[in-house]
């Protein structure tokens, strides 16, 4: 879990955690953002996208969508906001161990989930498992594989996989990967690595939660697909004038 997804492993038992009286005033001011009680992906994705500095109702809104996506499951299209009753009593949520909330959650999700059953679906750490599972495979697509792996993988990859592991028959047709070939040592630390993962988890929050959204949902999610494109496409601007200038005669760069 830390490996994957970044998360902390060790601190206070989230599931331990006291719940705030319904009249919190922190409660009701997280609750006062939605109309109707209308708690779902979509509307935290657009106010995640409006905002433009750090504050305890982003990252509120932030943990409540990372629950959500990654941990406790939308189940039958409600959203589990309990966790929130707990979080605005926390004064430092990255001393929280989310890696055992995590863990705890892959079996009680198991036991309510029966098999065989069409109408039970699992819904608990799903993209955890897929990105073990990615992880542990060797593909002819070329994956960075540095950890965590939310950082140096997005929805695109896992689409692209999804494909060719249907093409060849099936999952599980792959052969398992020893990573003899990964360079821990290039992997980057501190802030931006803490950035890498959190662009990773909000890409494929967005990536899990596009299906039933509204119209100007799907502009925000464009917008900042645009956005991350624009900005890649300036930096090999910029490393292909520099190789040019130092390569001229390079039949590759040129091309």
């Amino acid at each position: 879990m830390h490996d994957m997804l970044g998360l902390a492993i060790d601190g206070e038992d989230i599931n331990e955690l006291s719940l705030c009286d319904k009249g919190n005033q922190i409660l009701e001011e997280w609750r006062g953002q939605y109309s109707c009680d209308n708690f779902n992906s979509e509307e935290y994705l657009r106010r995640i996208q409006a905002t433009t500095k750090d504050s305890l109702m982003f990252r509120l809104i932030f943990l409540t969508l990372f629950v959500n996506n990654f941990i406790d499951s939308i189940l039958m299209g409600t959203n589990q906001i309990k966790v929130v009753r707990k979080l605005v009593l926390v004064e430092d949520f990255s001393k929280l161990n989310w890696c055992k909330y995590m863990r705890d959650c892959l079996g009680s999700r198991k036991k309510l989930c029966k098999r065989g059953d069409k109408s039970s679906y699992y819904s608990g750490p799903i993209t955890l498992l897929i990105l073990v599972y990615v992880y542990n495979m060797k593909y002819s697509i070329k994956l960075d594989k540095r950890l965590p792996f939310i950082g140096h993988i997005n929805g695109g990859n896992l689409l692209e996989i999804q494909r060719l592991e249907i093409s060849l028959g099936g999952f599980g047709r792959q052969f398992r990967d020893k990573h003899d070939d990964v360079d821990m040592r290039d992997e980057t630390g501190g802030e931006e690595q803490k950035c890498s993962t959190l662009r990773g988890i909000l890409e494929m929050s967005m990536m899990m939660s596009i299906r039933g959204m509204k119209q100007e949902a799907y502009v925000a999610v464009i917008g900042h697909s645009y956005g991350v494109i624009l900005r890649e496409k300036s930096t090999m601007e910029v490393a292909l004038k520099d190789g040019l200038e130092k390569f001229p005669d390079s039949v590759v760069l040129n091309e």
